[in-house]
């Protein structure tokens, strides 16, 4: 909008968690995780504006584009463990390979089946359980 923020159709704005920045910003410069595949897994009612929003939000100081640093959206209606098999079948690592961010325990329990780590946020990814979850 002209304030430079993202808004949805009744005028909220859209706005990344706290850490969310931060770790894809240390995901992108950071050189240990060289090599290292990034997968959004979202069951948003509206793929088309999640995939614009993706395409929008700038991280870092280099202000890249999210979905430039987003390798594999899984972003339809469906559960997390069909999200993360789909992005394990792209990507080609274990599920045990994979860190999993989520608010609701109930996809966290969902995927950890796969014998993905799961990393329970209920206030979403802020630099904290980022710093910790990676631990």
């Amino acid at each position: 909008d002209a304030e430079g923020l993202m808004r949805d159709r009744r005028g909220c704005v859209i706005s990344l968690h706290s850490g969310v920045e931060k770790a894809l910003n240390e995901l992108a410069t950071d050189k240990k995780w060289k090599g290292v595949s990034v997968a959004v897994a979202s069951c948003c009612d509206v793929p088309p504006w999640a995939f614009e929003l993706l395409g929008k939000f700038e991280i870092g100081p280099s202000k890249m584009k999210m979905n430039e640093l987003i390798a594999i959206s899984q972003i339809h209606k469906g559960s997390k463990q069909g999200h993360l098999r789909e992005i394990q079948s792209v990507v080609g690592c274990n599920f045990e390979d994979m860190i999993f961010f989520d608010n609701e325990p109930g996809n966290c329990q969902n995927v950890a089946g796969l014998g993905v780590t799961c990393i329970y946020c209920p206030d979403g990814v802020t630099s904290r359980v980022w710093s910790t979850g990676i631990e």
